[in-house]
């Protein structure tokens, strides 16, 4: 089953109780392509009567508009100036290809260092905005949807009180894993975008190992500490916990991968 129908039930089973239409709000970054499967996943709930509200960049609004118009859209940030993250993201492919070539390891860390400090900047932006948070808490949504990785949405999610759906069975770098102490083992559970099944050769977990020790190491150097950095800078008016793992905890719950 893809990862499409186990987040729409999800999701459902969230909303079970309730007869009338769920008021779903998605919290992530609309540039990534992660929001390609949030976005199917929106459009569903959509087509099935639920009313499903996007935040997203004012300046991103009309095409997002035009390319899925059964979504409802709450925006921040000045219409006329495109996020840098944007431009960005554009070049992420070449400059990946040119850090592994030229500067190897040192220059894939340096660039997912900047990815990351790009999807915080855009994060800061919306949760800065107290006009919008404010408008989002008087909505009374019932769910928050997201993907695993660097967003607002746990904060979002967190701020409203609400449950919080993701996307994706585990973040990759695994800061959910170690937030929940759910057992990870790695002879028969695969690292996120590693490729492999549950059922592994010797030599596939030692990949499996490595690659996790790898993933983990980068997350723990790289994304808590710029998540930290932003929830300690926000969480003083928004009143919530101020480190990436006790956020990445209020996970409800993960779908299961492809």
């Amino acid at each position: 089953m893809s990862t499409g129908f186990h987040l729409f039930l999800a999701v459902a089973a969230l909303l079970s109780h309730r007869v009338q239409a769920a008021d779903i709000l998605v919290a992530t970054l609309t540039y990534s392509s992660a929001w390609m499967d949030v976005a199917k996943i929106a459009e569903v709930l959509a087509s099935r009567g639920h009313v499903v509200t996007v935040v997203a960049p004012a300046s991103q609004k009309s095409d997002l508009m035009q390319k899925l118009p059964t979504l409802q859209y709450e925006t921040f940030g000045d219409p006329e100036k495109p996020p840098s993250f944007k431009e960005f993201v554009k070049t992420v492919p070449e400059q990946m290809a040119f850090s592994s070539n030229s500067t190897g390891t040192l220059g894939l860390l340096k660039l997912v260092n900047i990815l990351s400090s790009a999807m915080l900047d855009l994060s800061e932006e919306m949760l800065s905005d107290k006009q919008l948070l404010t408008k989002l808490k008087n909505s009374h949504y019932d769910v928050v949807l997201t993907y695993a990785g660097v967003s607002c949405g746990p904060l979002v999610a967190q701020y409203l009180d609400l449950p919080l759906v993701c996307t994706m069975r585990s973040m990759p770098t695994g800061q959910d894993i170690r937030a929940t102490g759910v057992p990870n083992p790695l002879a028969y559970v695969p690292t996120v975008s590693s490729g492999l099944s549950d059922r592994m050769t010797f030599l596939q977990r030692v990949k499996n190992v490595l690659l996790n020790f790898a993933c983990s190491t980068m997350g723990q150097l790289i994304v808590d500490k710029s998540y930290d950095d932003l929830a300690k800078r926000i969480c003083c008016y928004l009143n919530l916990k101020n480190s990436f793992q006790e956020i990445v905890s209020f996970y409800c719950m993960l779908s299961a991968g492809k």
